[in-house]
């Protein structure tokens, strides 16, 4: 990657610097917005526009599954898991799953289901 990097800056250093300039600023808004998921008021209005349905999110569990062909239950790490809806679907397919999110206000209620379901 450095050398491409390298030969880049020495084609057209001007171009490389506005790319890179370009490039950083993106980044800094995205972790601007990212800052906010942990926050419970703007994770709770989150839960309500981006989970609403949950036929295609099993779905989408499911195709993971299916592209992965497994035969035997196995050890499955979720960053990101949100509300758990990919989690709880492989836990129930018979792996082991641990979810991992930012978010408290995403995590309990997948606690709450996991401690009703053991």
């Amino acid at each position: 990657m450095g050398d491409y990097a390298a030969a880049a800056r020495r084609m057209n250093p001007i171009r490389y610097a506005a790319n890179r300039n370009r490039t950083v600023s993106k980044l800094k808004r995205i972790r601007r917005e990212a800052i906010r998921f942990g926050d419970a008021e703007f994770d709770r209005d989150y839960m309500e526009w981006g989970f609403h349905d949950q036929d295609t999110q099993i779905g989408e569990a499911q195709a993971v599954l299916n592209i992965l062909q497994l035969t035997k239950p196995v050890n499955i790490l979720d960053l990101a898991c949100g509300v758990g809806t990919h989690a709880i679907h492989w836990a129930r397919q018979g792996h082991r799953v641990t979810g991992v999110d930012i978010s408290e206000t995403f995590i309990l209620p997948m606690r709450d289901l996991r401690e009703t379901s053991s």
